[in-house]
C-alpha cells in the first residue's frame, strides 16, 4: 500500500505516475479511496517485482517477493520546479506542466504511523549525485532560503528561524533544515539581510597605520569583543591621510555598517565629523580625540602619561630631557609633550623637542640628530615604544649605549623582550579596543548613535632602559 499526503487529486495523479515509473511499480490510480482525512489518498497497488537496485539485503528467495511497504511523505505547500518520471529516468530537465515532489519521496520502512521521513534529494539514476536541475537555473544560480525550505519540507519562515537561531522549532525540524542547507550548499546572504533590516552585523574600523604594533593590539581587543557578540570587523587603513579617510568612510556607509570605530587621520576636518554625526550609527574615536569637538572618545590621558614619563626621568637625576619622535601636528603628541613640559618646568630643567615619524626609523633619525650635537640629553621621552627601540639601536650602533636614559610609550608586547627591556608608559591598547567595541555594541543595542566615552589612566612600567633603580 502506498500512502501519500498530497495537496490535491491532480497532484496525486502526477506523483503516482512519477513514482510508478521510478520504482517500477504497477499502480492502479482508479482504485484509490478517500480516507477520514480529506487530504489523504489511499492507493492499493498491484504487486510488482522490485528492481535490482532497490532490493533489500536479504535472502535470494525474498528478492522475488512483491513490495509490501509503506511510504509516508509530507509535501511542502510550495512544490519545487516540476519533474516527471520520464525526466527522472533520462536525467534531463523537468517538464513545465508537471508538478511533483518526487525528490522528497523516500522508502523508509519501520517508522511509526504518521511520522514524517527525513527529506532527501533525489539523485540522478545511477550517479548518486544530487540533481539540482529541479531548481531551475542549475549551478549558476545561488541557492535561496526558499529552496532550502522546499528541500526540507517546511515553510520559508521555519527555515528562516533555523538560520537565525530564533523561533520555536523542534530539534528534528532544525536538524532537517540544517541537513538541507548542507546538501544544497546554502550560504546566508548577510548583505541582503542587512538591506532588509536597514542595519548590518559589520562594524567599520578605520585606523591610520595597520603596521603599528600598538594598533595591532588595539584591534585584537576590539575584534575579539565584537566577534563574541556576533559582529564582524571591517578594518581599513588611511595612512594618516584625511582625503583617503573620507573615501573609506564613504565605502563604510555604502556597506551599511552597524557602527564605526575611528582613529582620525591628522587634519581631519569639521565636514568629516558632521558626516559621521549625520550618518546616525554608533561611533567612537580611538586614541585621538579632536579638540573643540565632542565626539565620543576612548583612549589614554596623554597629558598624564607625558607627566609620568618625565617625572620618572627626573627622579633618576636627569638635568636635561628631550622628547623624540611623533608628528608635531597630532593631538596625542601635543598632549604628551605638554605633560612632560609641565614636569620639566616644575623641576626647572630643559626639555628639547625632536619630532620625527612614529616608527623605529623615526627613532634612529632622532638619535642621529642628537648625536650631532655637542652634548646628549640625560634622558629621552620617546613618543612610542617603536621610536624608543629605534633610538636605542642607533645609540648602540654609535657605541654610546647607556649614555642616555630611555623611556617609551604604549607598553607593546615587544617592550619587555627588548635588550635592555624597555621602561614605558602602559596605555592598555587591548583594553582601549575592548572598551571601544563595548560602547558601540551598547549603542547598537539601544538604537542610538550616542555612546559612552572612556578615558584610560596610563601607568608607568619600570624596566631596564632608564638605568639602575
Amino acid at each position: 500500500m502506498l500512502v501519500i499526503r498530497l495537496l490535491s487529486p491532480a497532484t496525486a495523479e502526477r506523483v503516482l505516475a512519477a513514482t510508478s515509473s521510478f520504482f517500477d511499480l504497477a499502480i492502479s490510480a482508479e482504485r484509490y479511496t478517500v480516507g477520514q482525512n480529506p487530504m489523504q489518498r489511499r492507493v492499493d497497488h498491484v504487486p510488482g517485482r522490485v528492481p535490482e537496485r532497490h532490493q533489500p539485503s536479504v535472502g535470494a528467495a525474498s528478492r522475488q517477493q512483491p513490495i509490501r511497504r509503506t511510504v509516508r511523505v509530507r509535501l511542502p505547500l510550495q512544490l519545487p520546479r516540476p519533474m516527471s518520471g520520464n525526466d527522472i529516468r533520462r536525467g534531463g530537465r523537468p517538464d513545465d506542466d508537471a508538478r511533483s515532489a518526487i525528490f522528497l519521496l523516500m522508502l523508509d520502512g519501520g517508522r511509526r504511523p504518521g511520522e514524517v521521513s527525513s527529506a532527501k534529494p533525489l539523485a540522478r539514476m545511477g550517479s548518486g549525485k544530487l540533481d539540482r536541475s529541479c531548481y531551475g537555473a542549475g549551478m549558476g544560480r545561488s541557492v535561496t532560503l526558499k529552496d532550502v525550505a522546499r528541500h526540507a519540507g517546511v515553510s520559508r519562515s521555519t527555515a528562516s528561524y533555523v538560520v537565525m537561531g530564533t523561533g520555536r522549532v523542534s530539534a528534528e525540524t532544525r536538524r532537517r533544515v540544517q541537513a538541507s542547507m548542507d546538501a544544497l550548499g546554502y550560504v546566508y546572504n548577510q548583505g541582503a539581510a542587512s538591506l532588509r533590516r536597514r542595519t548590518g552585523t559589520t562594524v567599520g574600523v578605520v585606523v591610520t597605520h595597520i603596521d603599528n604594533p600598538f594598533f595591532g593590539e588595539l584591534l585584537v581587543g576590539l575584534e575579539s569583543t565584537l566577534t563574541a557578540a556576533g559582529y564582524l570587523s571591517l578594518v581599513v587603513t588611511t595612512a594618516d591621510d584625511p582625503r583617503r579617510q573620507d573615501d573609506l568612510l564613504k565605502v563604510m556607509r555604502e556597506h551599511q555598517v552597524a557602527g564605526l570605530a575611528l582613529i582620525p587621520a591628522t587634519g581631519t576636518g569639521v565636514s568629516t565629523l558632521e558626516q559621521i554625526r549625520a550618518w546616525g550609527v554608533p561611533h567612537i574615536l580611538m586614541t585621538r580625540y579632536l579638540p573643540r569637538h565632542t565626539l565620543p572618545y576612548v583612549g589614554p590621558d596623554d597629558v598624564l602619561g607625558g607627566r609620568l614619563a618625565a617625572e620618572h626621568l627626573v627622579s633618576h637625576g636627569c638635568a636635561s630631557l628631550a622628547y623624540v619622535g611623533g608628528r608635531q601636528d597630532t593631538v596625542s603628541r601635543s598632549d604628551r609633550f605638554a605633560g612632560a613640559r609641565e614636569m620639566a618646568e616644575r623641576a626647572d630643567i630643559d626639555l628639547g623637542d625632536v619630532p620625527t615619524e612614529t616608527s623605529g626609523e623615526g627613532g634612529r633619525a632622532a638619535a642621529a640628530i642628537l648625536l650631532e650635537r655637542e652634548t646628549l640629553p640625560d634622558g629621552v621621552l620617546c613618543h612610542s615604544d617603536t621610536v624608543a627601540m629605534g633610538f636605542s639601536r642607533a645609540m648602540e650602533d654609535a657605541g654610546r649605549t647607556g649614555e642616555v636614559r630611555i623611556i617609551g610609550y604604549d607598553n607593546i608586547g615587544m617592550a619587555n623582550m627588548w635588550i635592555p627591556s624597555l621602561t614605558t608608559i602602559a596605555t592598555g591598547s587591548f583594553d582601549i579596543g575592548r572598551r571601544a567595541a563595548t560602547s558601540i555594541l551598547a549603542g547598537i543595542e539601544a538604537g542610538t548613535a550616542s555612546v559612552e566615552s572612556h578615558v584610560v589612566t596610563p601607568e608607568l612600567v619600570v624596566r631596564e632602559s632608564c638605568g639602575r633603580h
